[in-house]
């Protein structure tokens, strides 16, 4: 009896915690509610009860909820709080974090050089109407909808079965509305993505803006072009040109006028991030000058290289002339170009295996890596602040454990202002392995955030297949993300892999919510 007196007593802060429920969407109705919820809530309060939620209705801006409270006859109690209305009203979320903490984000995983960069289930509510009175959960069977973890909305039902209010009739079809929660029909995609190396659709003006047009005919929004890698830059900067780095072409200012041109966003991707050239030991002038100087990490025993960190030299990240050296070429680039945004991702590296690194237990090199990424993002800021800082990591436990980087917090914490992971995988079913290891640990933040998909790599299966693709989108928005980044635009280009319509919003009232 005390505790069913607890629940009863707790009910309205219940009904509050349910107005904070899906702070990860911008704009949340009064029905945001959900008999999921109500059980999740009541299971943290570790008592000794044995419940179940049989009814949960709103009646004239009352919460009505009846708990079958598990025994052998069923016992009903009835709870209305007149200040429920109040606690429901829309609640607005600017999705973003302005604020700075102590924590920043990190990471990636790729193998070879421009190489391949190594569930939900849903649950079903069901609503009707009568009169004044909005049935939020019950066991009707005429208005069946379904709830996706972090995503959530009702889907397509009958016209009739939602209140107007919550309601859009353009995006399904026949007679059925989107009937929806947590503002879910105005969630769309909103970016495609890609990268384009510093091969085969990066050497001419021609071929730049022949990629450009092509890539704006299938859908893509957004590209992010290789200007940094092994000893070479691809852009006009004063600050790698002192240091010995070599400049073949500037592919950025043929991007940024093909960008212009075709309504594409430019980013300029800094790929190889702290590293100074591939292969065993330096040879390349940039790379040989930074021994000298004595930039570079070294193992105990002398190496230039680790397991962690692949066929590639590094540069030390925890050496201040090196820090300086990467935020004044990154400034210069956001100076010289009117360029969307910049891209780090995961060569942007502190790796384990070298003497410099091992040294230091791992919270410290974590906190090196983060203070690194922070000075880059206010340089940029400074130099100009609608400049968008992305980063492209590995998934967490590989950029963790191999590069150094705990990116978990980054954009909540306003490290950088959009993270795009490399979910590089080549099947749907090991996309959903690594959601379901990184998804959880986000808090929403996933939000944020663009997932990036391989379209291919340099492992078998060289191509990813079509259909595994389109089920990694699908299952991309059922958990919330953005937007799509594919890699590699090589493959979209020769004409391998085409992307679906850039209209996910209007499609996923039709095809999701996504089951796997």
């Amino acid at each position: 009896m005390v505790s069913l007196l607890a629940v009863l007593l707790l009910l309205p802060l219940m009904v509050c915690q349910f107005g904070d429920y899906g702070g990860n969407f911008q704009q949340r109705s009064r029905n945001g509610i959900s008999n999921m919820n109500i059980m999740d809530f009541l299971d943290n309060l570790d008592m000794d009860l044995n419940f179940k939620i049989s009814d949960l209705r709103k009646v004239n801006n009352k919460v009505r909820l009846t708990i079958d409270m598990g025994m052998e006859d069923r016992n009903d109690v009835e709870y209305d709080d007149d200040s429920v209305g109040e606690r429901m009203g829309v609640n607005d979320y600017d999705g973003g974090y302005q604020e700075r903490n102590d924590e920043k984000w990190e990471g990636n995983v790729e193998s070879g050089e421009e190489g391949e960069r190594e569930d939900d289930e849903s649950r079903e509510d069901e609503i009707s109407t009568e009169s004044n009175e909005m049935v939020i959960a019950n066991n009707q069977d005429s208005c069946i909808g379904t709830f996706n973890d972090r995503n959530p909305s009702i889907g397509c039902i009958r016209d009739g079965c939602c209140k107007d209010t919550y309601q859009l009739s353009n995006l399904c079809a026949g007679n059925s509305v989107c009937c929806y929660s947590l503002n879910i029909c105005n969630f769309c995609f909103k970016t495609y993505g890609t990268w384009i190396s510093r091969y085969q659709h990066h050497q001419t003006e021609q071929i730049v803006k022949s990629a450009f047009k092509d890539l704006k005919a299938v859908g893509i929004t957004r590209v992010y072009i290789n200007i940094w890698a092994n000893g070479n830059i691809y852009a006009k900067s004063s600050t790698a040109k002192s240091n010995g780095v070599n400049m073949p072409r500037d592919a950025l200012e043929w991007a940024v006028n093909a960008g212009k041109t075709y309504g594409l966003e430019v980013f300029a991707w800094f790929e190889y991030g702290t590293q100074a050239e591939s292969g065993l030991i330096p040879s390349s002038k940039f790379a040989t000058e930074s021994d000298k100087k004595g930039w570079l990490l070294k193992t105990s025993n002398g190496g230039y290289t680790t397991t962690a960190g692949g066929k590639y030299v590094y540069l030390n990240a925890f050496n201040p002339a090196v820090r300086e050296f990467i935020e004044n070429m990154t400034a210069d680039i956001v100076k010289n170009y009117r360029i969307d945004g910049i891209q780090y991702d995961d060569h942007m590296s502190f790796p384990t295996g070298f003497k410099q690194v091992d040294d230091l237990n791992s919270s410290t090199r974590q906190r090196i890596m983060k203070d690194f990424m922070d000075q880059i993002k206010m340089r940029v800021e400074r130099e100009n602040v609608n400049t968008i800082v992305s980063y492209s990591p590995a998934p967490l436990d590989t950029a963790i454990s191999k590069h150094n980087v705990d990116w978990t917090n980054y954009i909540k914490d306003g490290i950088v202002d959009e993270i795009v992971p490399q979910y590089y995988r080549v099947s749907i079913n090991a996309y959903r392995k690594v959601l379901d290891v990184d998804i959880p640990k986000l808090g929403g933040q996933q939000t944020s955030m663009i997932a990036g998909i391989r379209l291919s790599g340099s492992s078998k299966p060289y191509n990813t297949p079509s259909d595994d693709v389109n089920e990694m989108i699908k299952l991309s928005y059922d958990v919330g993300f953005k937007g799509i980044s594919f890699w590699l635009a090589d493959t979209i280009l020769v004409g391998n892999y085409t992307p679906p319509p850039l209209n996910i919003c209007q499609q996923s009232q039709l095809t999701y919510p996504y089951s796997a």
